[in-house]
């Protein structure tokens, strides 16, 4: 999809774990395809909090990506977890510095999978530390991540929400897994706009806001899944259209650490 003034999508991630997400790549691609610009924001440690305020303000819309699991303080949970992994509570910091910039500028917002954990547990909700121990069921929510290209089982997605909308259908699809966290009590200004068969949460979403958090990685099963594609086609295309009032040569000439497309 191409738009007459493609929009600016920021990305933050943690460079430091590229070496657990063999796709990365497809990430960045995944925003080109549907008509954007990727822009990424190094969270694990290249940006502060106040930075990252500074960053938002260039952009048209924000995707906050997947990674290690979120820190515990901020949902309740335990610390001391040996099933945790990955805390950076310097990345968590300066995404949630990103989230609420994005949202005060009312810029559309796609979180992806810690992304949804991370945005759940900063609006009041709390998160099971581990599936497999804490909430056994029949779906294996964790696939090696040699497997992330693949679909692993099905979502059944709300009618008439935003997820569905951006989407295009409100029927099951199939999507990949990688996680084992998930969310336990969703965040109260939310409402749940797709669930697994087990009933888990797969994404929430507050429409008026253009704010949607999902679980499986449609930034890598785009190649694969129309549905996948479509969904990053609405994004992308809701965010062509909040350009915050700065044409495009302006946001690229302003001063700022706002680093460029991750070479693909």
């Amino acid at each position: 999809m191409r738009h007459a003034t493609p929009p600016f999508i920021g990305i933050t991630y943690a460079s430091n774990e590229f070496d657990q997400f063999a796709d990365w790549r497809l990430m960045f691609r995944s925003v080109i395809e549907a008509g954007g610009v990727p822009l990424a924001i190094d969270c694990g440690g290249g940006v502060e909090a106040d930075e990252v305020r500074a960053l938002v303000v260039r952009l048209d819309g924000l995707l906050i990506s997947g990674g290690g699991d979120v820190d515990p303080a901020l949902h309740g949970g335990d610390r001391t977890d040996p099933t945790l992994y990955g805390v950076n509570a310097r990345r968590d910091a300066a995404e949630i510095a990103a989230f609420e910039a994005a949202r005060s500028r009312g810029l559309p917002i796609m979180a992806v999978c810690r992304g949804m954990h991370l945005v759940n547990a900063h609006m009041g909700g709390t998160l099971w530390t581990d599936l497999r121990r804490d909430r056994p069921s029949e779906v294996d929510h964790r696939r090696p991540n040699s497997e992330v290209t693949l679909t692993a089982h099905e979502v059944v997605p709300v009618p008439g929400t935003l997820l569905s909308a951006w989407m295009a259908t409100d029927v099951p699809v199939p999507v990949n897994s990688h996680h084992h966290q998930g969310v336990r009590d969703l965040a109260p200004s939310f409402s749940a706009s797709a669930h697994a068969v087990d009933g888990l949460v797969e994404a929430m979403e507050l429409p008026a806001q253009r704010i949607l958090a999902i679980q499986w990685h449609p930034e890598v099963l785009w190649q694969t899944e129309r549905h996948a594609q479509q969904l990053l086609d609405s994004f992308v295309s809701a965010a062509a259209g909040a350009d915050g009032g700065l044409a495009p040569r302006d946001r690229l000439s302003t001063e700022g650490r706002l680093q460029p497309p991750v070479p693909l």
